[in-house]
């Protein structure tokens, strides 16, 4: 590949080393074959990837339905080769239109932003903003406690497709999210209350003879 060697040069962490990368790429900048094949390939892996945690997501929602279900003595779904817990759940379990949400992530993907969808699986979180993360978890454990008291199906939520989500729960708790705004002000509190006591350098030594 040739190199420019008056390239615009940016910053790149590697294993806590800063080094500088010059840029490849510009605007209008004509690709050779295997480039083209190159670029192709960073987008599907990107957009797979992608994919492939939120398939993840929702079948850790589902593993924790079914744990739930089978405490409360609801649960009468497949089990394990033992017979003694629910079984895992599987990527057939989800019923999920797989293509229809990898081609929607791939027509919302931006080169150099991270992948995102409307199906998704909720409300956009950054996994850099822990409130942002608390405050989604507070919400759907909030959703999840009214949809048992209600009688409504948490399992069945989670497995029925949603036209702006992942899911229907998650739908729910993006809902829920915006009609309660305050959640971000109780994970805010919440946060800054752990990040005090997590600074604070205790000798434990005295609290246990």
């Amino acid at each position: 590949m040739q190199i420019d060697p008056n390239a615009e040069r940016h910053e790149a962490a590697l294993r806590g080393l800063t080094l500088t990368f010059p840029t490849v790429y510009y605007p209008g900048h004509p690709l050779t074959e295997n480039e083209a094949k190159f670029v192709s390939g960073a987008v599907q892996y990107a957009v797979l990837n992608a994919h492939n945690n939120h398939i993840n997501r929702g079948l850790k929602e589902l593993d924790e339905e079914r744990k739930m279900a089978f405490k409360g003595g609801t649960y009468s779904g497949p089990m394990d080769e033992k017979g003694k817990k629910p079984a895992p759940a599987t990527v057939a379990d989800l019923a999920w239109d797989h293509q229809a949400m990898v081609d929607e992530r791939l027509a919302n993907f931006e080169p150099g932003s991270r992948v995102r969808a409307r199906r998704g699986g909720g409300p956009s979180v950054s996994k850099k903003d822990p409130v942002a993360i608390l405050a989604k978890r507070i919400a759907t454990d909030r959703v999840k406690e009214l949809m048992t008291k209600q009688g409504r199906n948490i399992r069945e939520a989670i497995l029925t497709p949603s036209e702006t989500h992942g899911n229907k729960l998650a739908e729910i708790v993006a809902a829920y999210m915006e009609r309660h705004p305050e959640i971000h002000d109780l994970a805010r509190a919440q946060h800054e209350a752990t990040s005090t006591l997590r600074s604070e350098d205790e000798d434990l030594s005295a609290l246990a003879a």
